[in-house]
């Protein structure tokens, strides 16, 4: 095959309409069901009966001027394959559609309305699939929304995550379902900054009415990470990979995939759920004994103790101790000071304020004796890390808090 789609052939492609839908399914893991089919265009050589990788064919259609022409014939075929299928009542049809066409005056010409008229298929099957990013004409793209929305459609922005996605265009297109690029997910068990921005994506999507579908998923761990972090829709090559439409007529086609990672993810939350009580465990204790020798000290005796408590204390990355208005009294006592990776990350000094700290404002507000955070980067060394606070009298009879960082 050559680098580019010979013109006569892509030519030839269209005059014969020769395309195939694959299916590739949509999962929701609390379900334990398959939700959706997203719908995956294929050219089929007429004469050889050659498959034709999507890249090339749109590649094509682009070069040649023919995206709205491929375009819709795409969609004309996905649908009517969706149509025969037996199973299609009990599934959403996830159907992409070109961004680069609402810029050439589509918008209000209804030809998909009357697509899904013609074969009998309600709108609200149909979850529409767009890359917002690459919609030059804003006014288009809310009209487009606004209208198929109307209809019962349901709105996707896909590949959320990629190029230019815009947070503003998130909230004026108010999308049903984010699916978050899978350069986010790929990865996303052993990356702290990629798990932060999907967890605030799935944050976002929380408080603008929108659920959130993880593409790409290839690995168990980020399935895993994907669903503590919030991710119920699940699309990927773990599950399946796109196949035609013979092999797809049935929605239990993950049903066993999906059982053995229920029952997995059973297993390791558990797991996890035991591992992370027994370090709060042990943390409180550590907390507890390093209280007892405060004491019996004053202010000035606090670095001394801290000192000598951490030289015992390997699973402890720092101490540091607050008075009850939030003042820090000692200094922040590291085992093994760390290099800052730049002049942001620095440990607090004596006199640095903590009022606005989680460990600080939950602890005091609640009124409870001691408080952990969730996982967090330390400005004091730039690692991740959670805080243990913990309430104790001093030898003056005053308030203060021993926080432990580990």
């Amino acid at each position: 095959m050559p680098e580019e789609l010979r013109d006569d052939l892509f030519r030839n492609i269209l005059a014969a309409e020769s395309i195939r839908t694959d299916f590739q399914p949509i999962v929701s893991l609390i379900r334990q069901q398959v939700v959706g089919i997203e719908a995956l265009s294929r050219g089929i050589d007429p004469e050889t009966g050659a498959v034709i990788a999507p890249l090339d064919l749109f590649r094509a259609g682009e070069r040649l001027n023919c995206n709205l022409e491929l375009d819709r014939l795409c969609r004309k075929t996905a649908v009517t394959t969706f149509s025969r299928l037996t199973a299609q009542r009990q599934l959403l049809l996830f159907l992409n559609f070109n961004p680069g066409v609402l810029d050439e005056g589509v918008v209000g010409s209804r030809h998909l309305q009357d697509l899904f008229q013609r074969l009998h298929i309600h709108p609200s099957q149909i979850a529409l699939e767009i890359v917002e990013s690459k919609v030059k004409s804003r006014r288009a793209l809310l009209n487009f929304v606004r209208f198929y929305r109307e209809i019962g459609c349901m709105i996707v922005l896909d590949d959320f995550g990629e190029d230019q996605s815009n947070l503003e265009r998130v909230a004026s297109l108010r999308p049903d379902i984010i699916k978050i690029s899978r350069n986010l997910v790929d990865g996303i068990t052993y990356d702290y900054f990629k798990q932060s921005v999907v967890a605030a994506i799935i944050s976002l999507a929380g408080k603008i009415g929108s659920l959130v579908l993880a593409e790409g998923v290839e690995r168990f761990d980020d399935i895993m990470t994907c669903h503590e972090i919030g991710a119920d829709l699940m699309q990927g090559y773990f599950f399946s990979k796109p196949k035609p439409a013979e092999k797809t007529d049935a929605n239990d086609c993950c049903l066993t995939t999906m059982q053995e990672v229920a029952k997995e993810m059973q297993s390791r939350l558990a797991m996890n759920y035991h591992k992370n009580i027994q370090q709060q465990e042990e943390m409180s204790a550590i907390l507890t004994k390093v209280s007892n020798l405060l004491i019996s000290e004053g202010t000035t005796g606090f670095d001394r103790v801290l000192h000598h408590a951490i030289s015992n204390c390997r699973e402890v990355q720092c101490f540091y101790i607050l008075d009850n208005r939030g003042t820090q009294v000692s200094e922040t006592i590291f085992l093994s000071p760390p290099t800052p990776r730049n002049n942001l990350f620095d440990p607090a000094a004596k006199g640095a304020v903590h009022t606005l700290k989680d460990y600080y404002l939950t602890l005091v507000q609640s009124g409870m004796s001691r408080f952990c955070t969730e996982p967090y980067i330390s400005l004091a060394s730039g690692n991740i890390c959670r805080t243990m606070s913990f309430t104790f009298s001093g030898l003056d009879k005053k308030a203060y808090i021993l926080c432990v960082d580990f």
